[in-house]
């Protein structure tokens, strides 16, 4: 094919003598080589990119659980210090009950004990002088 020159002069092929694109491939004609190596290649990119983001959300996951196993091991731990101490304070409550009613006991008993001493009644009667 000529080509006209801007310099009024014809050309016989394209600028810097780069060789004429192929011609479009009919249909149902296969691949060339080099469009197959690409296609192949970007497949790969993509599945490459899918294990990527399958691990991790696999990871995402492994963390999110590892972190409710946690909450929920420090959860039982709280309760099982609360029952701890709930049990010790029971403990302590009972003692200092058993203490105040020993002393009451105490108490009454050196009441009645001194109430069992024959008080008088009354002042003795004056004597004449």
């Amino acid at each position: 094919t000529k080509l006209p020159s801007i310099h009024g002069g014809n050309l016989t092929s394209l600028p810097m003598d780069l060789p004429e694109p192929p011609p479009p491939p009919e249909k149902g004609a296969q691949p060339t080589v080099a469009l197959q190596a690409a296609i192949d290649e970007a497949y790969n990119r993509y599945s490459s990119f899918l294990t990527t983001r399958a691990t991790a959300e696999q990871r995402a996951r492994q963390y999110a659980e590892e972190q409710t196993y946690l909450s929920e091991q420090a959860e039982l731990l709280k309760r099982e210090e609360s029952k701890r101490r709930l049990g010790e304070m029971s403990e302590y409550l009972k003692q200092q009950i058993e203490q105040k009613t020993l002393k009451e006991k105490q108490t009454k008993l050196e009441r009645k004990a001194y109430k069992g001493v024959a008080q008088p009644s009354a002042l003795p009667a004056p004597t004449a002088r």
